[in-house]
């Protein structure tokens, strides 16, 4: 009889500890791969002329004819995949385009374009420094106009984080 109270013991014990032990594991080495950067920069400081207030978060693209020599496919398909994504969205994004219009670039916003850069960032865990994709680049800002995530709209993964992101950004 000790037999069996001793292993209804230690099946219990596995039973209570073992999903305890589980969550320490993740919440250790397990990576939030749905936390969405905040970066400490306001649209206003990557473009001359302001840009008026939206309701929606706004995605900011680098026209074709930023591009270099042997992009524009690779960009035209990119470009395709996001606008099959913004139509089938209940909230859509402005999409705005550089050097249409107002949106010439400022010095700031011209090194943000092309230049390898390392930009702070806001995470959930606190602040850190993250390497820009490399060019050329699309921006997300959200409704307030503050920078929420850059990717290059010639890589189909970053494209795929764009579009995850906005998912997460707008609850759809």
């Amino acid at each position: 009889m000790s037999n069996q109270k001793l292993a209804r013991s230690g099946l219990l014990l596995i039973l209570t500890a073992g999903p305890i032990l589980v969550f320490l594991f993740l919440y250790i080495f397990g990576k939030n791969r749905f936390e969405i950067d905040s970066y400490s920069i306001p649209l206003s400081t990557l473009v001359i002329q302001p840009v008026p207030k939206s309701a929606s978060p706004i995605l900011l693209i680098p026209g074709e004819e930023m591009l270099g020599n042997g992009l524009t496919r690779d960009y035209q398909n990119q470009q395709k995949r996001i606008s099959v994504f913004v139509d089938g969205v209940k909230m859509k994004p402005s999409i705005l385009q550089w050097n249409q219009g107002n949106l010439v670039p400022t010095q700031v916003g011209e090194r943000l374009l092309k230049a390898d850069t390392v930009l702070e960032t806001i995470m959930a865990k606190g602040k850190g420094q993250k390497r820009l994709p490399p060019p050329p680049r699309a921006f997300l800002f959200d409704s307030t106009q503050n920078l929420r995530g850059v990717y290059s709209v010639c890589n189909r993964l970053s494209i795929d984080t764009l579009i995850l992101e906005y998912k997460i950004l707008t609850g759809q």
